[in-house]
């Protein structure tokens, strides 16, 4: 599937169910709507963090190793998961276990985390907020792409910790957004 169009669908699910606030904030009131069952488990299995599955009564569910101790790190698993309802993925059984930090990954789980950035951390809003930020940060400049390296790390570091907080997300999800749109470059 073309990034745009999972954006759109993204942009969609950000219309329908989150008025105001982070995407992050509205997850339960997003899996109510979809009829979702969301659950936390505790899972031994060290690189499992989550599922979407169907069980035979049709019902969806979206389910959360409860060990993930980073919130930011969770929060992008539910959006994860909700991505492969969003996608329409095709589930393969109810007990597949997704390893996130599997370096072959099926593409649809490519197209699922990028679904998790765009719904957590919206094109607009999250360059609006790095260009606010530079200009303030720099002073009155706010050229992008900003190039953050060992000089000004200090810039990132301010940058990092505040939209980290603003859209619920782990510094890994916000380097792969913030990359993606092209609006910070991590060199050396």
């Amino acid at each position: 599937m073309l990034r745009s169009n999972i954006e759109n669908i993204a942009n969609q699910v950000l219309s329908k169910y989150v008025a105001k606030g982070g995407a992050y904030k509205q997850f339960e009131k997003i899996c109510a709507g979809e009829s979702i069952t969301y659950k936390e488990i505790e899972a031994d299995e060290k690189h499992f963090c989550g599922v979407f599955t169907k069980y035979l009564d049709e019902q969806k569910h979206i389910i959360i190793n409860s060990k993930i101790d980073n919130e930011g790190r969770k929060n992008f698993t539910k959006a994860h998961e909700l991505g492969h309802y969003f996608l329409g993925h095709q589930l393969k059984g109810h007990d597949v276990n997704i390893n996130e930090e599997c370096a072959n990954k099926d593409p649809i789980e490519y197209e699922a985390d990028y679904f998790a950035t765009c719904l957590l951390m919206p094109e607009e809003k999250i360059t609006s907020a790095v260009k606010s930020m530079l200009y303030r940060i720099s002073k009155g400049s706010s050229s992008l792409p900003l190039y953050i390296t060992n000089r000004n790390y200090k810039s990132w570091a301010i940058i990092n910790s505040e939209l980290t907080k603003r859209y619920g997300v782990s510094e890994t999800a916000l380097r792969y957004r913030l990359s993606s749109l092209n609006l910070v470059i991590f060199g050396n």
